[in-house]
């Protein structure tokens, strides 16, 4: 028998028959009891190892059989275990069975030399004729309780096949931890090629062979998980397909498939690849997500509660899905203006057709609103809507918008929802939004309140248009409205002061106007009623109010008490010397000092009647008749003891008296100062007289003084000529008035004209026989050879006059001339929001210029005056205008003059003259529709000497900041180049939306006065991806920007670009420039 087993040996065993696949070096428990060696018997034939020999190279030792079977069959492990195990207690116990041949050592008790190094050390197996044998060594420790184990039992031995055992007490007798399965198909990732709206899904699977043997065929699965359970249930799509394709060991191969249709919204699929004998199903399979985009306003943002009252009542936004199927919110997002993304839910969420879903900071709002749970939904993050405006943005799973809003916080109330009044109708309009009319504040998850009604008008603008601010006239009222409502309009009746009919089209949410006269409008205060009918339901009741002002002369000042005793009080006595009764309401009087005191009761004056102002009606009332009437000033102006002015205004700050007083030599404390007659004129101060009552004032009732013998006195002075001119006579009316009562026989009026102090003219006339009471009317010719202001000063000379404070009277003339040295310079009329429109004046001449009483209009006819007082414009100098409550001060320091009521510039269409103090246009310039303005960019004028109306001697500032306020226009052209000169700046630039180097500015300098420009890009390919600008007339010097956007829509891509640009000088020439862009995304 024995001889018969070592012939077999002789016949089938061969060197690598037997090889070691498993060393436990580092045991857990003792060295010398849990070490183990484990062989795998690699032929096709039953092999013996009793008798054969184990060494580590120092130590031979025997191996004997100790339990389990006596031969190792084909493909199984042998356990050599250390002799001292312990079977009852040892580690590998539990796992060890009886099909297992168990085997042990019989030299020394332990492995090799003193048992297995944990360090390292070499092994080796042999047979006793040396024809068998396998080794195995290591240099280094493995983990405590962790084997060696050979990685693939089919290749030979070396360093390379082993690694440490991924399981605690290694594998002894069974497959290594280590060892690649036989059979595993992998499923290693999912590419998604194309996911677009309405085509079928195409995606590529990545699937690799981690096994050792050849996979022949295999089969494919997907399915949507609707439910998202992760099971395929019924209903769910689903597609099966074998593959007979072979996949060798470790190879990957990509296998392309196209799935459904793609539907919007976010679906969650399962794919796996299977194929027979799997050791490892876990890594068979993978889970990914297709989204499809959703068409914009699919879902409708519908209401916003932008302003709670409360954390209950809460900030939240109400949707309706607008689509005919159920959408899942499920990865969708939303920001305001700040543009973070806040997730709107992680899971699924549906909203179903025509419903409503308030998404909500806290579902608090459900209580407040006595709403169902399921009717809100709460965010884990929520962004403060602002009050004062903000924007809503909402995207679906795949980051597409479906629907924004922009709303203001004056759209709306405090506590009170904005409420979407129709859903197909842009919803970033004003028109679109009205507050909730809700109890409780709002309509979340519900219809709203104002949804449109069938008939709704609304008055959009009422314009009154004026031929005079003062009374008495007709206005022109111009009344523009809109169809609220959702039906169409034909007829409406507007019931004022006449009846007037519109007829017409007017559909929803149009447009329309109309202009008719009002009745007659008298000074003072004015209500234009509007009522627009439809039938008989009325649809607006609005009205007008205007404010018209006095024609000069209407009252007199008759009586001033400025030095009052302790016991009485200040007051000023006026007359209503009209012919109508006189609203006193808004009237206002200023004092020397610029104090002024409002009138703040309402009293009507009758004509010829008495009416006295004063800051104290109570202590006044003590010294004057019960029928006196008396008004009551806010802040009342102290008169001053000496001398003071007395300026009263209309409710239009129209000047109805400017009167200057000073005390007289005989004046007392408690005497008032009394008119000696209305005739005699107010200036005059022989006009006036200390009261001679013996209560020193006559407050309410006729004065008590009188005449004085001798006086002559000048009355206000009057040009005759509409237009003064340069160079040109002109006649001025002097009045002399007698006011005295002794009769003049001879004076000598003397006529003086200078400017700036300095004489330009004197002239001297001889007057004869006026007899008291009795006004003389002088009409003198006088001429200047200069323009501008000039101060007429009249004076005469009368022996004897007893008053000579009223003999010099002076007059401001301003004298026009064809040419002037003040132009429009630049205009900003597109501001950034920090800053305010405004407009430049330039002195191109080499004089300075008075620019007192000159006057700039705008298109709409509004005329606004540059300064009531002296404002000197230096030669070659600037000079700014703009709002008196602007930053100007600040950002034109030195320049800037703040003007009330400046017009509002449009930033469409545009005209601007301005005029000099007689109303002659000196200069003027327009903008319209074709003209591009830029945000935070003048127009500035290109020749100073040529003329403003002209459009082409205006472009948009090139200047770094702008514009060019109070310096040399960036544009100005004194002598053109004689080359091309384009720069690019920034450049690179990143058209990303991060406010940072958005736009490439294209900045050009010509050598020809204007031209027509064209700029294209193109790819390093040559093709054309980009026009951004197309034949567009320019001037010989500008900037111009691209930002990026390409003709395919979008943003263009990283790269480099070229640009081409083309100018043609309109005289048979091309210019052409060729840039290098680089564009980072």
């Amino acid at each position: 028998m024995h001889k018969t087993c070592l012939v077999l040996l002789a016949i089938c065993l061969h060197a690598n028959d037997i090889r070691i696949s498993e060393v436990m070096s580092n045991p857990q428990g003792s060295e010398y009891e849990n070490e183990f060696i484990e062989v795998y018997n690699a032929s096709d034939h039953v092999i013996h190892i009793n008798s054969w020999i184990l060494s580590d190279g120092n130590g031979v030792d025997t191996i004997s059989h100790l339990s389990g079977p006596t031969e190792i069959q084909p493909a199984r492990y042998a356990l050599i275990l250390d002799p001292g195990y312990n079977f009852l207690s040892g580690p590998y116990t539990d796992i060890l069975n009886d099909t297992l041949p168990i085997y042990t050592i019989s030299t020394d008790g332990s492995f090799g030399s003193g048992g297995l190094s944990n360090a390292g050390e070499l092994v080796f197996i042999q047979s006793p004729d040396s024809s068998v044998s396998s080794e195995m060594s290591w240099f280094s420790s493995t983990q405590n309780g962790f084997s060696w184990e050979r990685v693939s039992l089919n290749t030979q031995d070396s360093l390379s096949v082993w690694q440490q055992s991924l399981e605690i007490n290694g594998t002894p007798g069974y497959r290594n931890s280590v060892t690649p399965p036989l059979i595993n198909l992998r499923l290693v990732e999912v590419i998604i090629e194309s996911s677009t709206a309405g085509e079928p899904v195409e995606i590529i699977l990545g699937i690799k062979n981690t096994g050792e043997n050849l996979v022949p065929t295999f089969s494919i699965s997907i399915y949507r998980d609707d439910n998202q359970n992760g099971e395929k249930n019924n209903g769910e799509w689903e597609m099966v397909s074998q593959v007979n394709t072979e996949v060798q060991p470790q190879e990957v191969i990509a296998y392309p498939l196209q799935l459904f249709p793609l539907i919007p919204g976010m679906h969650q699929l399962e794919a796996g690849v299977f194929t027979a004998n799997d050791e490892n199903g876990e890594d068979d399979s993978l889970r990914f997500e297709v989204i499809g985009s959703y068409p914009r306003n699919s879902i409708s943002i519908t209401e916003i509660m932008y302003s709670p009252s409360s954390d209950q009542q809460g900030e939240w936004i109400e949707i309706q899905n607008r689509s005919d199927g159920r959408v899942s919110l499920q990865g969708w997002t939303f920001s305001d203006a700040n543009q973070t993304r806040h997730r709107i839910s992680d899971t699924i969420l549906f909203i179903d057709p025509f419903e409503y879903l308030t998404l909500c900071a806290s579902s608090n709002v459900a209580n407040y609103f006595g709403l169902e749970l399921e009717q809100v939904h709460e965010l884990s993050s929520w962004p403060a809507l602002n009050s004062s405006s903000d924007s809503v943005r909402l995207f679906d799973a795949s980051g597409h918008e479906v629907a924004s809003v922009f709303y203001r916080g004056s759209w709306g109330e405090s506590a009170t929802s904005l409420e979407r009044r129709h859903p197909d109708i842009y919803p970033r309009d004003e028109i679109n939004w009205a507050a909730s009319i809700q109890a409780d504040g709002g309509t979340p998850s519900q219809m709203n309140t104002r949804h449109l009604l069938p008939v709704e008008i609304k008055v959009d603008e009422i314009k009154i248009e004026m031929p005079t601010m003062i009374g008495p006239t007709q206005a022109e009222v111009f009344l523009k409205f809109q169809n609220m409502g959702m039906d169409t309009l034909h007829i409406l009746e507007l019931d004022s002061d006449a009846d007037i009919y519109w007829s017409g089209i007017l559909s929803s949410f149009g447009l329309d106007s109309l202009t008719f006269a009002s009745s007659m409008l008298w000074p003072g205060y004015n209500e234009i009623p509007i009522r627009i009918l439809h039938g008989e339901e009325v649809l607006a009741d609005t009205s007008m109010q205007v404010i018209l002002g006095y024609q000069p002369g209407q009252i007199a000042i008759n009586e001033i008490h400025y030095i009052p005793h302790e016991d009485q009080v200040e007051f000023l006595e006026f007359v209503n010397i009209s012919s109508r009764e006189i609203d006193l309401r808004g009237w206002t009087y200023r004092d020397r000092s610029g104090a002024e005191g409002d009138v703040v009761s309402q009293l009507v004056v009758q004509p010829d009647s008495l009416f006295l102002w004063t800051g104290d009606v109570l202590k006044l009332s003590d010294w004057s008749p019960p029928s006196a009437s008396m008004v009551e000033l806010s802040n009342w102006p102290s008169l001053n003891n000496s001398s003071d002015s007395i300026i009263i205004l209309d409710p239009l700050g129209h000047r109805m008296i400017a009167h200057g007083y000073e005390s007289p030599p005989d004046a007392e404390f408690g005497k008032s100062l009394e008119r000696l007659a209305l005739w005699k004129s107010q200036e005059l101060v022989t006009s006036w007289s200390v009261c001679q009552d013996p209560a020193g004032i006559t407050p309410g009732v006729k004065n008590s003084t009188v005449l004085t013998p001798r006086n002559l006195a000048l009355q206000e002075l009057t040009t005759l000529d509409s237009i003064l001119w340069v160079g040109e006579g002109f006649f001025v009316r002097i009045p002399v008035l007698n006011a005295g009562v002794d009769f003049v026989e001879e004076a000598v009026l003397n006529a003086i004209l200078a400017q700036n102090e300095l004489p330009i003219g004197n002239w001297s006339w001889t007057l004869v026989d006026l007899a008291a009471g009795d006004t003389l009317t002088k009409d003198i010719e006088l001429i200047s050879e200069t323009a501008g202001w000039v101060t007429l000063e009249v004076t005469i000379h009368y022996e004897g006059d007893e008053t000579p404070y009223d003999d010099t009277i002076f007059k401001q003339i301003y004298i026009s001339e064809n040419t002037t040295g003040a132009i429009l310079n630049e205009v900003m009329s597109l501001p950034v929001v920090e800053q305010s429109e405004w407009v430049e004046i330039y002195n191109r001449s080499d004089k300075t210029i008075d620019l007192m009483g000159w006057l700039l209009a705008d298109n709409s006819g509004a005329t606004v005056s540059l300064s009531d007082t002296s404002l000197l414009l230096e030669p070659k100098h600037y000079l700014v205008f703009g709002p008196d409550d602007s930053m100007g001060p600040d950002i034109f320091e030195g320049v800037y003059q703040g003007i009330q009521h400046f017009p509002t510039l449009n930033n469409t269409e545009e005209m601007l003259r301005l005029f000099d103090p007689q109303g002659i246009t000196m200069d003027e310039m327009s903008y319209n529709n074709f003209t591009e303005l830029v945000t935070g960019r003048s127009l500035e004028r290109i020749r100073s000497h040529t003329s403003g109306e002209d459009p082409g001697n205006w472009s948009i500032c090139i200047a770094e900041f702008g514009s060019t306020p109070g310096e040399e226009n960036s544009l100005y052209l004194d002598a053109l180049g004689s080359k091309l000169n384009v720069d690019l700046s920034p450049n690179p630039f990143s058209p990303n939306g991060d406010g940072q180097d958005d736009q490439i500015g294209i900045r050009y300098e010509l050598p020809f006065e204007r031209g027509l420009m064209s700029i294209m890009v193109f790819d390093m390919a040559g093709r054309q991806i980009a026009w951004p600008v197309q034949i567009k007339p320019v001037s010989h010097r500008g900037q111009v920007w691209w930002d990026g956007e390409a003709n395919y829509g979008g943003k263009a891509v990283t790269g480099l670009y070229i640009m081409k640009l083309l100018f043609d000088d309109q005289a048979g020439k091309v210019w052409t420039c060729l840039k290098k862009v680089y564009l980072i995304r």
